[in-house]
């Protein structure tokens, strides 16, 4: 979802078998800065890719609802200033 040119949010990142078209996609783009992540539910379609896309893109924000960590990891060296959790 793109915001504005600069801008872009992803709502929820796929399920781990998608992980090569959404990679592609954000590859496509001429900025790959993100300005926010969010799972609008905690579940393997949901958030499959978050901690891929975490640990290769510049992400600003997170947006979850608090979880059992299991589900959707979201990487230690992810600055908790930058998640917040509902």
């Amino acid at each position: 979802m793109h915001l504005s040119k600069e801008e872009k949010v992803i709502i929820n990142t796929g399920s781990s078998n998608s992980r090569k078209e959404i990679i592609n996609y954000l590859n496509e783009l001429e900025d790959q800065r993100i300005k926010g992540i969010l799972i609008t539910s905690v579940n393997a379609r949901n958030c499959g890719n978050l901690s891929y896309i975490l640990n290769q893109y510049d992400v600003d924000q997170l947006y979850l609802p608090k979880h059992n960590t299991e589900l959707c990891k979201v990487p230690k060296d992810f600055q908790k200033s930058n998640l917040l959790l509902k």
